[in-house]
């Protein structure tokens, strides 16, 4: 939430170095705003000349592959309609949205990843109740039309395919039963399913098949320190691309590309970069900001550095390849990237086991830049697997 100013008289073409107060005046917001602005610009140009245009001194924000990458499964969406009590599941984002816009249900979350283009492993038949409004999933065809036959309800085809059995990398889907309005829910979270039971009215009913908690495409960013711009990014703990804390309202974001598949269906490689933008938090947003000895007002606002991973598709073998793909879909946006004034030509600072050099040899690389109003930390990589592009050949590494 933006903050209320009277104005901002910050301007680094002016060259001044500090705000002098002088006695009997006025003292306005803007003057400690700006006295403010000075100090924190004087570090980061100072950051920038001794650090460069990026550095990491713990090899933070590496990249690292998921444990079990699943080519081929796509989203299980779950949605919920507060009126009815019903959960629905299912792979298609028209079907996701029909029921959100029309139907009275609400987007929860990705419940799982399963197969759902074509047949798989095993079917997971969908069945509805009119009467009071249930979809019920399983896998086993006599169940189903018992369901059919006994029960009211009608069958609705197949909802996507799992595995009936566990495999490597796989987790149990829960299925729990609600007896006071028909429900049925299913969850890989084992504490959602506990949950369930002791608050909620349900009843634990096994395990309904083996799904994958980790999508194809997703990937993990190490904690640690960087570097961009002068500005200091910290990652306290690694964070999953699929579930970062900074990117709560990803859905419906055009920035956000779901790890259940590439990032360009056309294209071979990614581009994955940290976009970092300041923010004014208030007490809106955060209730600790209220000052309790005056009864609750809010006071000054916070500035938070708000960061995020994000996915580009890219063919480059190179670097500076990936930098021109990702200037030319930010210019699409409306977005210019001004280089680091370090950076000479269009060769880029890299990342290379832990040091910092040009783009020369066909190693793993990390790319970063420095942009107006955007800063950002990319690393290009394969789709379809954990090879860095470098400025040649691409070998096999991690970013």
């Amino acid at each position: 939430m933006g903050s209320d100013r009277a104005r901002v008289s910050y301007d680094e073409t002016r060259r001044y170095r500090a705000v002098v107060a002088q006695q009997g005046r006025v003292t306005l917001e803007a003057d400690l705003n700006e006295a403010t602005a000075i100090d924190g610009e004087a570090a980061r140009e100072q950051t920038l000349e001794i650090v460069g245009p990026t550095g990491t001194p713990d090899d933070g924000y590496r990249v690292l592959p998921p444990a079990t990458p699943q080519p081929g499964t796509t989203d299980l969406y779950r949605c919920f309609n507060q009126t009815s009590g019903d959960h629905f599941y299912t792979t298609s984002a028209a079907e996701r949205d029909n029921a959100v816009a029309t139907a009275g249900y609400v987007f929860e979350t990705t419940a799982c990843y399963v197969f759902g283009g074509q047949p798989g492993p095993t079917d997971f038949y969908r069945c509805f109740n009119q009467t009071n409004r249930d979809h019920f999933y399983t896998t086993s065809l006599a169940e189903r039309d018992n369901a059919v036959a006994t029960a009211g309800y009608v069958a609705e085809g197949i909802a996507c395919y799992l595995f009936a059995t566990p495999q490597p990398g796989t987790t149990d889907l829960y299925r729990c039963f609600n007896q006071t309005n028909g429900d049925h829910f299913y969850t890989t979270s084992l504490a959602e399913r506990d949950n369930a039971v002791a608050t909620a009215g349900y009843t634990s009913e096994g395990t309904a098949g083996y799904v994958f908690a980790t999508p194809p495409f997703d990937f993990q960013v190490g904690a640690g320190t960087m570097y961009v711009g002068g500005v200091r990014s910290f990652l306290p703990q690694p964070v999953t691309y699929s579930a970062q804390d900074e990117w709560l309202d990803a859905f419906g974001d055009p920035d956000w590309l779901s790890p259940a598949a590439p990032a360009g269906p056309n294209n071979r490689r990614e581009l994955i970069y940290l976009s970092l933008a300041e923010r004014e938090v208030s007490a809106t947003e955060d209730r600790a900001l209220l000052e309790v000895a005056l009864g609750g007002p809010d006071s000054s606002q916070r500035l938070r550095l708000a960061q995020r991973v994000k996915r580009l598709g890219t063919d480059a073998e190179t670097c500076e390849q990936a930098m021109a793909d990702a200037e030319a879909a930010w210019a699409a946006q409306g977005l210019h990237l001004t280089p680091p004034r370090s950076c000479t030509g269009s060769t880029w600072s890299t990342r290379r086991t832990g040091t910092w050099s040009s783009c020369s040899r066909a190693r793993p690389t990390t790319c970063t830049s420095r942009g107006s109003g955007r800063r950002s930390s990319c690393c290009a990589r394969r789709s379809s697997s954990t090879t860095a592009a470098s400025s040649s050949h691409p070998l096999p590494g991690r970013c």
